[in-house]
């Protein structure tokens, strides 16, 4: 039942929220220890020419042991060449959809890079450790969800 409440939430909030300009993708206390894990990949996102919160909803209200949390929205965009660093998934679950170009996803749980194409979902599940590349010639444009700290 939560979870019905929640769809039926989102799709209200995110049609009625503004965009907002977001610091970086990955935030820092999940890059360092990916890398601690000894995960191969790059240490530095580069090449992302746009990063937008899109939708911003704080959890407390309809799930008061989540009062530190909020869903979030964000739209991205990683050119030709870019790289999205290696980071760890820490408390912060998450689904992203590819809505244009084509990125390679370097995955702790999968022993082969995965390429994802337009339409393709990526499962950002507790403890993954990974990192994206766009080795394509156009720019890849995302939107991810996920359940981050305030």
């Amino acid at each position: 039942m939560r979870l019905k409440a929640l769809s039926v939430f989102l799709c209200v909030a995110f049609a009625t929220l503004p965009g907002i300009r977001a610091e970086d993708v990955a935030p820092g206390k999940n890059t360092a220890p990916a890398q601690d894990l000894g995960f191969p990949g790059p240490t530095e996102t580069k090449g992302m020419s746009e990063l937008k919160v899109v939708g911003l909803i704080p959890l407390k209200t309809d799930f008061p042991e989540l009062a530190d949390r909020s869903l979030r929205m964000r739209t991205l965009v990683l050119e030709p060449g870019g790289v999205i660093a290696v980071h760890k998934h820490v408390g912060r679950p998450g689904v992203a959809y590819l809505l244009e170009g084509e990125l390679v996803e370097h995955r702790s749980d999968s022993p082969e890079p995965i390429v994802r194409r337009k339409g393709d979902v990526v499962l950002e599940t507790p403890g993954l450790v990974h990192w994206m590349e766009n080795k394509g010639n156009v720019p890849a444009r995302v939107v991810a969800v996920d359940i981050a700290a305030e």
